[in-house]
């Protein structure tokens, strides 16, 4: 039992690791770890959803700490956390899910895939040199 977790726990860091080298939420990692281990594409991005959540809270906690009391932060800003780019980027997101649902169906499964692979490969262009 302890394996399995100590397991579960380390590819969770790695996941976390990555993300935030990629700036964002795990979803390009995840995804493919989930696809290689025989997960349909549509239930790993489904699935991949589940952990961004407490990774962008836990994000949003760290950018709150470290901002915390920074001269020359705009007033409406909770540590560099942007309120009015975080109600909007909320907002549209809400308004967004469902549409990118709808499209995911409607995708043919090789279109959806290469356009995933394509993301991360944009990703790790947009990486700065030196990262890894």
């Amino acid at each position: 039992m302890f394996n399995l977790v100590f397991f579960y726990c380390a590819i969770g860091a790695a996941v976390g690791l990555l993300a935030d080298l990629f700036g964002d939420g795990g979803g390009t990692v995840i995804i493919p770890y989930l696809t290689w281990h025989g997960l349909a594409m549509l239930r790993a991005v489904g699935t991949s959803a589940v952990p961004g959540f407490p990774t962008a809270l836990a994000g949003g906690l760290g950018y709150l700490v470290s901002g915390y009391g920074v001269p020359g932060l705009p007033s409406e800003s909770l540590g560099y956390i942007s309120l009015p780019a975080l109600t909007g980027i909320a907002i549209v997101s809400a308004l967004a899910a469902p549409l990118g649902v709808h499209l995911a169906r409607r995708i043919p499964l090789r279109t959806l895939n290469t356009a995933f692979a394509l993301l991360v490969f944009c990703m790790g262009i947009r990486m700065p040199a030196g990262t890894l």
